[in-house]
């Protein structure tokens, strides 16, 4: 376990801290790189993967981790899991880390949305948002 623990990348440790916060996310992402939120450890779990499992771990935390590397989210694991698929199995989360991981998922889709309207010159903004958060949510709903 120690040597499994050594070997872990940097912000994969910071998620198993039993103390994580937002700011040691961010900070531990300031100090190594922004690639450090999407590298995987020897079972492919991404950081986001660790946090979500670790119950110390608050919805500020699972926020800063997810702002980071949003694309970490649709990640699956060795296990074929993705974190949503841990948040929903752990009974220690409560519905605050879910609001905030489905919440986060909505404002990633509305910035793409917001691109893709940019680009194609759409004015019809307000259903689109709500259609992307639409979709975000049907996707963590179909994936349970």
């Amino acid at each position: 376990m120690i040597n499994y623990y050594r070997n872990l990348p940097p912000l994969h440790k910071a998620c198993l801290n039993t103390n994580v916060t937002s700011q040691i996310i961010k900070d531990t992402i300031a100090n190594h790189g922004p690639t450090v939120a999407s590298t995987t450890s020897h079972d492919r779990m991404t950081p986001l993967h660790i946090l979500v499992i670790n119950p110390h771990a608050d919805s500020g935390a699972i926020s800063a981790c997810l702002d980071a590397n949003m694309n970490t989210a649709c990640t699956r694991d060795g296990g074929n899991k993705t974190s949503l698929d841990y948040l929903k199995d752990y009974e220690h989360r409560d519905i605050e880390d879910h609001t905030s991981f489905i919440l986060a998922l909505c404002m990633h889709r509305e910035k793409q949305g917001e691109a893709l309207l940019k680009r194609e010159k759409e004015t019809d903004l307000v259903s689109t948002k709500v259609l992307i958060c639409v979709h975000a949510v049907k996707l963590v709903l179909t994936s349970q």
